[in-house]
C-alpha cells in the first residue's frame, strides 16, 4: 500500500484538530472539534470502535496529512468524516488514499467495500471531484437541498458515467454546467447492448469552440484509455446552454448518437425524454436546472405518439435482421401505456403490461421481444433470432394498428 493506516488516538494526535481551519470546519460541519466527533460516536452506545465503526490517520512516509471516520450498517460503510491537513490539500492525496481504503479495505478494517456512501456539502467542490473520481455517483440531496449524498459501488458501469460526468466537467467547468441521465438507466432499463445511456449537459455559458472540438470525441478518447470498457460508446446526448434548450433556438451544440458525433446548432426533447428528466432525471453534477423546464401536456404526449406511429409505419421495416425490430414492438407498449395512463415508464415494463392487458395481436412476437431486450447480448449475434427479427414487421403492423385505433378514440 501506498499509505501507512494509523487508528486515531485522540491524546496522542492533537495535530488532527489544527487540521480544522475555517475551510475545513465549513466544509465538514465540525465546529466542536474532531475529537469531540470521535468520541461522541464511540461513547454513544450505538457504534463499537473496530467494529463497526473506524477512525484512522494517514500517513504519507512519516507525516500524517488525513483522518477519516466510516461506520458499517446494514453492509453499507458511510464515510462520516475526511479531513486533510492544509498544507496537503489539491495534490491528489485525499483522492489516492480514497482508492486505496475502496480498494485494500481488507488490510486497512478488515473489511471490503462493496458499497459505500457519503455526505458532500453542495459548495465542497474539491471533495466532490475527490469522491467522484473514485466511482462515488451523485445519488440525491436531502429536502433542504443543504447536504448531497454520493453512493459507491464497484461496477464498470457506475464508474463509466461518473469518469464521463467528470470529464465533461472539467472541460465545462466554467460554463457551469448541470449534467444528467434519462432515459432507460434511470428506470434501471439498461440493457448492455441494446440500451443507451442518454445523458444530457444544460450550461449557464456557451460552449466555446475550443470545449466543443475537446467534447465532440469525448467517448472515443475515453475508449481508447480503457479499450475494453463497456459502456462509453454506449452515450448519446447534447451539450448546449440552458436558454437555447428552453427556448428552443439555433445554439453551438455537441451531439452524440448511435450514428456517430458532431457540433451543430439545435438540439431538443420530445414529451416523452422531458417526461422522464423531470420526473427520472439523475443529477450527476452541477446545480439541479430543471424547475426552470416546461412539463410537458397530455396533449404533447398524444402528438409525441402520433409522430411515433408515423415512425413504426415508415421505418420499422428498415431494422431488418437486428435487434432494433424487436424494439418496436416495446416502443408501441410504451405508447399504449402513456395513452392509457398519462405516464411513462420503461420499455421492459411497458411490453409485460401490454401482455397482461391482452393489448398484442401477436403476443408470441412481444414475449419474445421482451426476451431479447431482457439479455441482448445472448440473442444479438444469435443467427436465428436475427433471422426472426427480420420476419415480424407484419406483427409490428398489425400491433399499430392499435396503437392507432387507441389514439383515434
Amino acid at each position: 500500500m501506498r499509505f501507512d493506516w494509523k487508528d486515531y488516538i485522540p491524546d496522542t494526535m492533537p495535530f488532527v484538530e489544527n487540521w480544522l481551519d475555517e475551510h475545513a470546519v465549513r466544509m465538514a460541519g465540525m465546529d466542536d472539534g474532531f475529537r469531540a466527533f470521535h468520541e461522541y460516536w464511540i461513547n454513544d452506545g450505538e457504534m463499537t470502535l473496530g467494529k463497526d465503526y473506524w477512525c484512522k490517520v494517514v500517513y504519507k512516509g512519516k507525516t500524517p496529512f488525513a483522518v477519516i471516520a466510516l461506520s458499517l450498517y446494514e453492509g453499507n460503510f458511510n464515510i462520516m468524516e475526511f479531513l486533510v491537513m492544509p498544507e496537503m490539500r489539491g495534490k491528489g492525496l485525499g483522492t489516492a488514499l480514497l482508492r486505496e481504503l475502496l480498494s485494500d479495505g481488507e488490510m486497512i478494517i478488515g473489511h471490503q467495500i462493496e458499497r459505500a456512501t457519503a455526505v458532500i456539502f453542495p459548495n465542497n467542490i474539491a471533495s466532490q471531484k475527490a469522491f467522484e473520481k473514485v466511482g462515488f455517483v451523485f445519488d440525491h440531496a436531502n429536502d433542504d437541498k443543504d447536504a448531497w449524498y454520493y453512493c459507491y459501488t464497484p461496477d464498470q458501469l457506475s464508474e463509466s458515467i461518473q469518469k464521463m460526468a467528470s470529464r465533461i466537467a472539467d472541460v465545462l467547468h466554467n460554463n457551469f454546467p448541470s449534467i444528467y441521465l434519462y432515459g432507460s438507466i434511470v428506470f434501471d432499463d439498461f440493457k448492455l447492448g441494446w440500451s443507451d445511456i442518454d445523458i444530457l449537459v444544460l450550461t449557464r455559458k456557451s460552449i466555446t469552440e475550443e470545449q466543443a472540438d475537446r467534447l465532440v470525441n469525448l467517448r472515443e478518447e475515453l475508449l481508447s484509455e480503457e479499450p475494453d470498457n463497456l459502456y462509453y460508446r454506449s452515450f448519446e446526448g447534447g451539450m448546449l446552454t440552458l436558454d437555447a434548450f428552453i427556448n428552443k433556438t439555433p445554439d453551438r451544440v455537441v451531439y452524440w448518437g448511435t450514428s456517430g458525433q458532431r457540433i451543430t446548432e439545435s438540439y431538443q426533447f420530445d414529451s416523452f425524454s422531458m417526461k422522464i428528466l423531470l420526473e427520472k432525471g439523475r443529477l450527476l453534477f452541477g446545480e439541479d436546472v430543471r424547475e426552470k423546464l416546461t412539463v410537458p401536456t397530455c396533449a404533447e404526449l398524444k402528438k409525441d405518439v402520433e409522430k411515433h406511429l408515423d415512425s413504426i409505419r415508415n421505418c420499422a421495416h428498415l431494422s431488418g435482421n437486428s435487434l432494433y425490430s424487436f424494439g418496436w414492438m416495446l416502443d408501441i407498449s410504451r405508447c399504449l401505456y402513456t395513452l392509457h395512463t398519462g405516464n411513462i415508464i420503461a420499455k421492459t415494463a411497458a411490453g409485460e403490461w401490454a401482455l397482461k392487458e391482452g393489448l398484442c395481436p401477436t403476443p408470441d412476437t412481444l414475449e419474445y421481444a421482451l426476451e431479447a431486450r431482457r439479455t441482448p447480448r445472448l440473442y444479438k449475434d444469435d443467427e436465428k433470432s436475427l433471422e426472426y427479427a427480420g420476419t415480424i414487421n407484419g406483427d409490428i403492423q398489425q400491433y399499430a394498428d392499435i396503437l392507432e385505433r387507441e389514439l383515434n378514440l
